[in-house]
């Protein structure tokens, strides 16, 4: 079984406390558990002045790293229904990345009333992740028998025994 390609190991030092900063991330995690071993000694030589010992809390912890950042488009749209714009449809409109403000140019040209609004939309899209055929065929199964038991308690036993054997291939996640 091979690891997942967007999985990596990653090095923490002061691991749970204030201070926490990554020092080394690998996608192997023998290879970070190997900088671990030989890398605390340097960390230690290099940030103690004193001479007691300094015990640094490390871990090696497992992240996902998001491959592309996701794109979000902020526009000054018209989105009063019961009128036609005087100008165009979209007057302004900015790309940036998902998680920061609205750009201050979109801002300046908006005002309350106007009938244009400050819109987002997600342009980029993550992939669909779709469910594998014994994932599919267990949650059809589980289904069903809850729903022959809601109905039919007395006799659900009886026709999930027909259902299954009218529809095999329904029921094992094959479509």
């Amino acid at each position: 079984m091979s690891p997942e390609p967007s999985l990596k190991y990653v090095v923490v030092e002061h691991a749970g406390y204030q201070g926490e900063q990554d020092v080394f991330s690998h996608p192997d995690f023998r290879v970070a558990a190997k900088w671990l071993r030989i890398g605390i000694p340097i960390l230690r030589s290099r940030t103690c002045t004193s001479t007691s010992p300094v015990i640094f809390p490390m871990a090696i912890v497992p992240m996902k790293s998001s491959p592309t950042p996701e794109i979000v488009r902020y526009s000054l749209a018209w989105r009063n229904p019961h009128t036609q714009p005087s100008g165009p449809r979209v007057l302004h409109a900015a790309l940036v990345t998902r998680g920061e403000r609205c750009p201050q140019e979109i801002l300046d040209l908006w005002s309350p009333g106007c009938g244009y609004a400050v819109t987002w939309e997600l342009v980029t899209q993550r992939p669909i992740r779709r469910w594998g055929k014994e994932a599919r065929g267990r949650v059809r199964c589980k289904n069903l028998e809850r729903r022959m038991t809601a109905k039919f308690p007395l006799f659900a036993v009886v026709f999930i025994a027909q259902e299954l054997e009218k529809r095999p291939q329904y029921y094992e996640g094959d479509y």
